[in-house]
């Protein structure tokens, strides 16, 4: 078993330093799949995915995309989760729109994990108030000038390693 696949079935369990390690993992593993799943959306405006226990529903209107989300054994979708307003500019929304999908399936598997040793609690649907992708999320509340010199600096951890070479 990888370890991509242990974290999988921790949820709830996982460390902070575990969910970044594991965002960054999805960002790298997964670019051509975000991709083509843009473009899916684009044409179609709207896209499912899977991903550990759960699914996720994207939904592109007026350029503003958002996601629902679902237990795999569940008929009824939450409410929005998130939601990212696109640019008018095309190749910048690629990236973007990547890092959202990143964090989306993130979210899944610590809300949906499999089905493992760890006891999985009944609560709500909880995310990270700033997602991993975001400037705000480093700067710690000091502003995001801070969070952009703490992001660009920030090293890439030996989980996320480990992850890649799992």
């Amino acid at each position: 078993m990888s370890l991509f696949e242990e974290y999988l079935a921790l949820g709830q369990w996982l460390s902070e330093d575990q969910s970044l390690a594991i965002y960054k993992y999805l960002s790298k593993t997964s670019a051509a799949k975000y991709v083509s799943d843009s473009k899916a959306l684009r044409k179609y405006s709207s896209l499912e995915s899977h991903i550990a226990n759960g699914s996720i529903r994207y939904t592109l209107t007026s350029n503003v995309l958002e996601y629902q989300v679902r237990k795999k054994d569940e008929k009824e979708w939450s409410d929005c989760i998130r939601t990212l307003k696109l640019l008018p500019f095309g190749i910048l929304n690629k990236r973007r729109m990547a890092n959202f999908f990143a964090q989306a399936e993130l979210d899944v598997i610590q809300n949906y994990p499999l089905p493992g040793k760890n006891e999985e609690n009944e609560h709500s649907y909880t995310i990270n108030r700033y997602p991993y992708y975001t400037w705000s999320y480093f700067a710690d509340g000091h502003g995001k000038i801070v969070g952009l010199f703490k992001k660009l600096t920030h090293n890439d951890d030996p989980l996320l390693a480990r992850l890649l070479a799992s």
